[in-house]
């Protein structure tokens, strides 16, 4: 009887040490599913500003567009203004003043 009570502690013990085992087994897969809800969510955040930076990249492309466009114009008119100009110069050197 002995021997069988001495058995049965021991297999009681390793019962005991398998439960411990398989509890800290668990806590460590609350603690790496917490981890990796913590990842998702930073990935999705990065994934927001990246979607936003490419926006705000894409708006402040229109808005060189524009104004590049704006300059051309505004070249355009001076040229032209310029042209006139030489024109108007040409036409007053007929007269005489004086």
């Amino acid at each position: 009887m002995d021997a069988a009570g001495r058995s049965l502690d021991e297999i009681t013990a390793a019962v005991h040490a398998v439960v411990a085992r398989v509890q800290e087994i668990s806590g460590l897969t609350d603690k790496q599913a917490r981890g990796a809800e913590g990842l998702v969510k930073a990935i999705e955040e990065i994934a927001r500003i990246a979607d936003s930076n490419a926006a705000g990249t894409e708006e402040a492309s229109a808005a060189t567009e524009e104004q590049t466009a704006s300059m051309q114009e505004m070249s355009a008119s001076a040229q032209e203004l310029a042209k006139t100009s030489d024109t108007l110069k040409d036409l007053i050197a007929v007269f005489k003043v004086g």
